[in-house]
């Protein structure tokens, strides 16, 4: 197995790697892995391949949560964006859009109440029951 495959195994795991994270960083280090492949393809020098990968890293770090946050899911990634739906109340947690969050509110709530989110209060949402 050439050096060529081997980075582009490794661009392989990192993209994987990726797809199971929320960090982004998996994408970065397969871009640069894979324009280090591409470098190596074409026999260019050990020094540039290395700068090569680091050009993909930071290309890659800077633009795919970019890409992933105005193309893919804008809303998912911005809690702000919870103000206004709806829950439903699970214990000590509330369910929104299939994520559970801790709440807060000024009023006793009973588990399985509906509620609406009207605020966000630092990892908390502040919640009011829907009657």
């Amino acid at each position: 197995m050439e050096q060529f495959h081997i980075l582009l195994l490794l661009a392989v795991v990192f993209l994987i790697v990726e797809v199971f994270s929320t960090a982004f960083v998996g994408g970065s280090i397969a871009l640069g892995f894979l324009m280090a492949a591409i470098a190596n393809y074409f026999d260019v020098n050990t020094s540039w391949q290395i700068g090569w990968f680091i050009t993909g890293c930071v290309i890659g770090f800077f633009s795919i949560r970019w890409i992933a946050t105005n193309y893919f899911y804008p809303e998912d990634l911005e809690t702000n964006s919870f103000v206004g739906r709806e829950g439903v109340i699970d214990g000590d947690l509330i369910k929104v859009n299939g994520q559970a969050w801790k709440y807060k509110s000024n009023e006793i709530i009973e588990q399985g109440t509906k509620v609406k989110v009207v605020a966000l209060d630092g990892t908390s949402l502040v919640v009011e029951a829907i009657i």
